[in-house]
């Protein structure tokens, strides 16, 4: 658990600092500059892992505070499927050789997913942790 709630601390403290980056002008002392749209997606990188830390370290109880990392991490795995889904989704004008290449990729991919959520069932069953509730 600590190195899930590290990683979203810092990934926070990651996201504000890009956030300032952006808002801080370097040519004025103490001088901002006002962007559209850029610091927006910092900022809410930094409220969503920040977020996520307190989720799951909310509950007093031991047990809930576990399988709530456990569900943390489930998404983690459903999300990077997800983008590789995206990024290996087939296009009108791929070639056959990069339709190949994908479908190569998917399949990799799959055995991994896999792999990694027979691992963390594996892991939450060894804790007391009811797979239902971390699916």
């Amino acid at each position: 658990m600590s190195h899930l709630i590290g990683h979203c601390i810092a990934m926070s403290l990651d996201g504000l600092t890009g956030a300032r980056l952006l808002v801080e002008d370097p040519e004025v002392p103490h001088g901002m500059r006002l962007l559209m749209a850029a610091p927006y997606p910092m900022l809410r990188s930094a409220v969503e892992a920040g977020a996520l830390a307190a989720w799951v370290l909310l509950p007093t109880d031991g047990a809930q505070r576990l399988a709530r990392n456990f569900r943390a991490r489930w998404d983690d795995i459903v999300q990077d499927d997800n983008l590789v889904m995206a990024f290996t989704a087939m296009r009108p004008n791929d070639t056959p050789a990069q339709m190949a290449d994908k479908q190569r990729q998917r399949r990799k991919n799959a055995h991994h997913v896999r792999d990694r959520k027979r691992r963390l069932r594996d892991v939450a069953t060894a804790a007391g942790v009811d797979t239902k509730e971390v699916e």
